[in-house]
């Protein structure tokens, strides 16, 4: 038999040594993907959640190898796949290609945070029209992070979106400027199609006339800055309680009370002996920069006030105590037994619950205008309504259960304080106390009120539409087309209205919604201008507290153990941990792809 008839025949048996070869090399790649998707699911596993994933070694078996390597170890033992593979390249030094050491995890995390970056950059795009917001905090190693986060209408849905942490060195109004434009350059998204921005109140940010929210208005006249709601609404208390003397010395008086029985560890266990009925909470501090640990410091001494005085004075005849905590014990007393400082709880117990109902609120992503307007109209209805005459009784039935056992020194304070109660005092502490902590509170309320009220008013005709004349909504769409006079048409528009006014049913209809149906029923293309305005507004960040949660993951993935952590791993691990939901998306096949053609590789993928 000749040897080109021996070939041919190896050909149809795929006997030849490019089949064998080519099989080979297909069961290899078969083989390094298989380990790659068990390592890129442990990565992913980790990264989501912000956990650490190096140990203080590399060697598997050990108990200090890390997360990484530890959660592989504990797949291999239900993995036969995994676990072959371990006994046979682990452990086995540099220069050998196992894909276990944390320089392949490394490159996996660097890799998959620039996919989840690429997409949000992708859909804001997309979206078209975006609004950002941003933050700053120092991080644990003392470098101030700047946390940038856009907010986009896509598809049917609001998202707001965490994409990086920029490291800074000052807070100028044009530094910061600086910063942003050149995100935006290198991203390549159109900054005239920004249509909102959303900072705190800071000078250097919202500053009618240096501050940032200016600097971009002038660059583009279309966006709209909206102050964060939330720390708008902690101002309101903040400047209430510095212009009253009487609430403010309440609030010392708070901490002050807190700071006796906590920095005690003996003194902390007598008092939590005492509260065990439901409903009695342990003290809280009163300082914070939210107004939600105010509220939380008024309602724990509200639900435990005669327990506490009741401590107190056990404490004064304890003989372990110094002489110094004993007259902090009694000076402790004799300001909860006056009345002035009774009624204040109960009056500012009263006012931060509906604060604190809106705060939480607050918290919660994807609100709009409209959300924001009835939350501050019902904290200002509540404080119109509150009735004295209920915190008076309230808290003169909390004055007359104080324990008359006290010793000589208070049991003359207490009397002191009963005789400022009588009835023809009771207007006194009226117009001492509760009007002006309440006309404090509506007046700043108001004011930061207006401003979010004024913003919705400019596009509330759209949600009205039903209740106007087609030269009222002409107007309207008029004075729209002049704020957006590149993205709409005021012929478009106004036939557009005109026309919705007789489609939508308008009964609880808010802006949000009106979108939505429009999507469910394919009349965007029907209703292209207004669609565009629709988007326009929801588009808009109304709080900051997306940058405030990136913050909290900033301090779970950048601690005191990792705190040489640089900037690049850092950004990459945050948006895997922030924007999981956007991790679970990424394409397996698209990730070993990218990491085959990082670099030449010593085995093949």
């Amino acid at each position: 038999m000749s040897n080109n008839v021996k070939y041919k025949m190896r050909l149809k048996t795929d006997s030849s040594i490019e089949k064998t070869f080519e099989n080979s090399l297909v069961n290899d790649m078969t083989y390094w993907r298989k380990v790659l998707s068990r390592v890129v699911e442990v990565i992913k596993f980790l990264s989501s959640r912000g956990l650490a994933l190096r140990g203080h070694d590399e060697i598997l078996g050990s108990k200090h190898n890390g997360n990484f390597l530890g959660c592989l170890e504990l797949l291999s033992k239900f993995d036969p796949f995994l676990a072959e593979h371990i006994t046979r390249f682990g452990n086995r030094g540099k220069g050998r290609a196992s894909y276990l050491s944390s320089s392949i995890c490394d490159e996996f995390i660097s890799i998959m945070g620039k996919g989840v970056k690429e997409k949000i950059v992708s859909e804001i795009k997309e979206a078209r029209y975006y609004s950002f917001s941003i933050d700053s905090t120092p991080d644990v190693s003392h470098t101030d992070q700047l946390s940038l986060c856009f907010r986009y209408v896509k598809g049917r849905d609001i998202h707001e979106r965490f994409i990086a942490f920029i490291p800074i060195e000052g807070h100028t109004a044009d530094y910061l400027l600086s910063i942003v434009l050149n995100f935006l350059e290198e991203s390549k998204i159109d900054m005239q199609n920004c249509k909102g921005i959303s900072f705190d109140n800071a000078y250097n940010l919202a500053g009618i006339y240096g501050g940032l929210q200016r600097l971009i208005i002038q660059r583009n006249e279309s966006a709209i800055f909206v102050p964060c709601t939330a720390h708008s609404l902690n101002l309101v208390g903040k400047n209430s309680v510095s212009k009253n003397i009487t609430a403010s010395n309440f609030f010392d008086m708070i901490e002050k009370l807190y700071g006796f029985f906590v920095y005690s560890s003996f003194r902390w266990n007598r008092l939590k002996e005492q509260l065990s009925e439901k409903g009695e909470f342990m003290l809280k501090r009163a300082t914070g920069t939210r107004w939600s640990a105010k509220f939380q410091s008024v309602q724990a001494l509200h639900s435990c006030y005669l327990k506490v005085l009741t401590v107190l004075n056990s404490l004064i005849s304890e003989k372990s105590l110094s002489e110094d905590n004993k007259a902090s014990a009694k000076g402790l007393i004799a300001k909860l037994c006056q009345f002035k400082n009774i009624l204040m709880l109960v009056l500012w117990k009263s006012v931060l619950t509906k604060f604190n109902f809106v705060n939480l609120a607050l918290q919660k992503p994807n609100l709009t205008l409209s959300t924001i307007t009835k939350l501050y109209a019902s904290i200002v209805t509540d404080l119109e309504n509150k009735d004295y005459n209920k915190i008076f009784d309230e808290a003169l039935t909390i004055f007359d259960n104080i324990p008359s056992d006290f010793q000589a020194d208070f049991i003359q304070s207490r009397s002191t304080a009963q005789a400022l109660v009588p009835e023809d005092e009771k207007e006194n502490f009226k117009k001492s106390l509760f009007e002006p902590v309440i006309d404090a509170l509506l007046s700043n309320l108001k004011k930061r009120a207006d401003i979010y009220n004024d913003l919705e008013d400019f596009f509330s005709f759209l949600i009205n539409l039903n209740s106007m004349s087609d030269e009222d909504i002409a107007v309207s769409c008029k004075k729209v087309v002049e704020k957006y006079p590149n993205d709409l048409n005021e012929v478009q528009l106004t036939d557009e209205c005109q026309f919705a006014k007789n489609y939508f049913t308008f009964d609880n209809l808010n802006h949000e919604s009106m979108y939505k149906t429009m999507f469910d029923d394919h009349l965007c293309e029907t209703f292209p201008n207004l669609d565009i305005l629709l988007r326009i507004y929801l588009c808009m960040f109304v709080t900051n507290v997306t940058d405030e949660r990136s913050f909290s993951k900033l301090k779970l993935i950048k601690n005191c153990l990792r705190n040489t952590m640089g900037d690049d791993r850092l950004n990459s691990l945050s948006v895997l941990s922030i924007e999981n939901n956007l991790l679970d998306e990424l394409n397996f096949d698209e990730i070993i792809d990218k990491f085959v053609t990082l670099k030449c590789r010593k085995v093949v993928v």
